[in-house]
């Protein structure tokens, strides 16, 4: 900064200092929530797998874009627009607390982003416990398992299935997903050793089916 005098620097400099504490006078444009999305997708789908990238980007296009594409950040990035938002709006829609709880996380994901780049100033998406505001609670449910003698009632049917017999026997005896399964190849299999190696899963997009790397 210039000036006339030393203290006349010295007191530009201290505004310029208060205003980056508080987040202001950082951001030269004030993107609508469509362009800012387009933008993180754009530079971190590269080295996303198809599977992370709808993991993303599926909240913003199925939920979020639908409703707030054209709003702008400054309006959308505030705790109390926030809190309606994701308390009210989403689930008048009609989206379960699950949904509501991963469309917070793809869009504060994008705004941890959008800071690093200043292209925010400031990311008022923190949600949860120790966030801004609190998000609908979601009760899991306890997904059912078989015990032993089940299991062994479900092995003896599938012996005698010709057609799908052999890949669910797979899967129970693995615990393989039924993609990782599909996904195998001969040169996956070691007759010798009597091992599995998973190295991919069969997936399907728009009607084409590939061989997809495992997400871990």
């Amino acid at each position: 900064v210039y000036g006339t005098t030393r203290e006349e620097v010295a007191n530009k400099l201290d505004d310029l200092r208060l205003a980056k504490r508080q987040g202001v006078g950082l951001v030269q444009r004030d993107l609508k929530l469509g362009e800012l999305v387009s933008l993180w997708i754009d530079s971190k789908s590269a080295g996303w797998s198809s599977k992370t990238h709808e993991h993303y980007y599926g909240p913003f296009k199925n939920h979020m874009l639908p409703l707030i594409s054209n709003k702008k950040i400054s309006v959308i990035n505030n705790p109390i627009y926030l809190d309606d938002f994701f308390n009210k709006s989403l689930l008048k829609a009609g989206l379960s607390a699950n949904n509501v709880r991963r469309c917070h996380k793809a869009l504060n994901n994008c705004f941890e982003w959008a800071v690093g780049r200043n292209l925010i100033a400031f990311n008022k998406c923190k949600g949860g416990s120790k966030g801004y505001f609190a998000l609908p609670i979601h009760n899991a449910k306890s997904k059912p398992q078989l015990n032993m003698g089940e299991v062994s009632i479900l092995a003896k049917e599938l012996e005698s299935s010709a057609k799908h017999g052999v890949l669910f026997s797979v899967a129970l005896a693995t615990g393989m997903r039924i993609n990782e399964v599909l996904g195998l190849s001969v040169d996956d299999i070691d007759f010798e050793s009597n091992t599995l190696t998973v190295r991919h899963q069969l997936k399907r997009e728009n009607g084409v089916v590939f061989l997809d790397r495992t997400k871990s």
